[in-house]
Order: structure tokens, then C-alpha cells, then sequence
């Protein structure tokens, strides 16, 4: 969130985010740009019937798949990926966010976010990307932090 605040500082008109563990690759980027001319939000999604998903385990690609449709039934947001981390959004959406409502914390603010924008009207659209299991670094998808994504989904709901 501090990035994104910082970024809304700058004379930017879109703002992307990112994993820095090489999962993304900035090569979609040019693909996101053409994408948000039509949208509001652009997500680079791991499961449309164009992507791939790279070196990932049967559980993990088990857990994301059942993450991805929890948060749809519950929030309604017409998109495939809440998890993915891979985003680009036009300024004027940044600038609407209620930055002091956002109350979650780790992987769970994507979802926040991506439900008050929806709420306000804006729109998202999806690019297919190709999803590499991270080069650096290590995951830090933790048995307290599934708990967390899944109760925290159902408090944005409610909020």
C-alpha cells in the first residue's frame, strides 16, 4: 500500500505491482497497457485458457485454484484471479481507494482492494501471462496466513 501511495505522488497515469521474485515477467506489460485503454484495472491472470503456470506443486495449484473461487462466490468480482499480484490500474482508481478502510494484511489486500474498486463502479479486465514459480526468495504461504485469507475474505464482504 505504501507503494501505491507513493506512486499516486508521481506523475504517473497507470500504476503497475509486481512480484520482485521473477514470477511475473515485465515483458506483459505492453500487453496490460493495451488491455487498460478498454478497463479500469487490468490483472495479468494465471487462469484464463491462454496462461500457464511454471514449476508449481499439485497442492499449491490445488490451494490458489480453490483461493481464486472461494473469493468469487463470495465478492462477485467478475475476474479469475484475486490472488495474482500482477496488476496495472489506471491512476484515477488509486486515487479512489479508501486507503484507511483497507484493514487486511499480506495476500488478503489484493481482494480488499479489488472489492472496493469493484464497489465503486470501476471495471477490470484480464490478459493471459505466463506464471513462473518463484526464482528468489521464499514463499511466505504459511497454514496462519490460508486461515487469514479465507476468514478476511468473508470481513470484506461484511465491511
Amino acid at each position: 500500500m505504501e507503494g501505491f501511495k507513493y506512486a499516486l505522488g508521481q506523475n504517473f497515469d497507470y500504476i503497475f505491482e509486481m512480484d520482485a521474485d521473477f514470477s511475473h515477467h515485465p515483458g506483459d506489460i505492453p500487453i496490460m497497457l493495451e488491455k487498460i485503454k478498454g478497463c479500469d484495472v487490468v490483472i495479468g491472470s494465471r487462469y484464463l485458457k491462454e496462461s500457464k503456470i511454471v514449476d508449481w506443486g499439485i497442492e499449491r495449484t490445488i490451494f490458489s485454484r480453490f483461493a481464486n473461487f472461494y473469493a468469487r462466490m463470495i465478492l462477485g468480482i467478475p475476474t479469475s484471479d484475486y490472488t495474482n499480484g500482477y496488476r496495472c490500474y489506471r491512476r484515477a482508481v488509486l486515487e479512489d481507494i479508501d486507503w484507511d478502510k483497507i484493514g487486511a494484511r499480506g495476500y488478503i489486500v489484493l481482494s480488499e482492494m479489488a472489492y472496493q474498486i469493484f464497489q465503486k463502479g470501476y471495471t477490470f479486465g484480464e490478459v493471459p501471462i505466463v506464471f513462473v514459480n518463484r526464482r528468489r526468495g521464499e514463499s511466505n504461504l504459511t497454514l496462519k496466513e490460508i486461515i487469514n485469507a479465507f476468514v478476511s475474505v468473508l470481513r470484506v464482504k461484511w465491511k
